[in-house]
């Protein structure tokens, strides 16, 4: 969430852009691979 500080303070289109890409690459890798990879060691979450 820091990286919105810059974008928000200085009005900067280019660095709220790069922000949101950051918070949607770290979903995009949490559900393609840290999930997965999760659930092979762990198993599935009760419930």
């Amino acid at each position: 969430m820091i990286l919105y500080l810059p974008g928000l303070l200085l009005l900067s289109k280019a660095a709220l852009a790069v922000a949101l890409f950051n918070d949607i690459y770290i979903w995009v890798h949490y559900y393609c691979t840290e999930r997965p990879d999760m659930e092979t060691i762990y198993g599935k979450a009760p419930g």
